[in-house]
């Protein structure tokens, strides 16, 4: 059983969290969740959102970076110990996990291949879609969108919509409303 509360005292306790996170990782007019970061080296852009449930993974030599105006929904995973760069004004939908690693040290028993550690990308603009993952070494342009539960395993281009498992795109078109 949970506390219901109503949305502006949420809304209170996120701008006092943003102020506090802000004096540590920058950015101005933060909102941000009870969120769990894991490492240092993360800068924020202004206007940035981080939901409740979000994980923040950094590692000892790993670093996050998120543009301004972008946000990130609940219980999405960002394990840069790789890198992670996420544009301007993208949307990270929830449950989106973005690896910037296959595996750990944890895990070497069980993969016998050695882990990949890849820089990943994101453009400006660029929307992703609930369950979507994002693998090491990935690049994706500026006002790509992602679908739901995609895979992406190789660079998505600007413009692009990416779908499937794996990932495979396509130019994004708006089409003409109906007269």
């Amino acid at each position: 059983v949970g506390i219901v509360r109503p949305q502006s005292s949420y809304s209170a306790e996120a701008i006092i969290r943003g102020f506090y996170w802000s004096l540590r990782l920058g950015g101005k007019s933060l909102k941000i969740g009870r969120i769990h970061i894991e490492g240092e080296r993360i800068k924020l852009g202004s206007n940035v959102r981080l939901h409740c449930g979000s994980h923040l993974i950094t590692g000892a030599k790993g670093e996050i970076s998120i543009g301004a105006g972008s946000h990130v929904a609940r219980h999405s995973v960002l394990s840069g110990p790789g890198g992670i760069d996420i544009g301007e004004g993208c949307c990270i939908s929830s449950h989106v996990v973005i690896y910037s690693i296959t595996n750990d040290a944890h895990a070497e028993h069980v993969a016998k291949a050695p882990p990949v550690v890849a820089r990943v990308c994101i453009g400006d603009n660029v929307f992703l879609g609930p369950g979507a993952r994002i693998l090491p070494g990935v690049s994706i342009g500026d006002n790509a969108v992602i679908a739901a539960g995609a895979v992406v395993i190789g660079d998505v281009p600007a413009n692009a919509i990416a779908r499937g498992v794996p990932a495979s795109h396509a130019p994004f078109r708006i089409h003409d409303p109906i007269a």
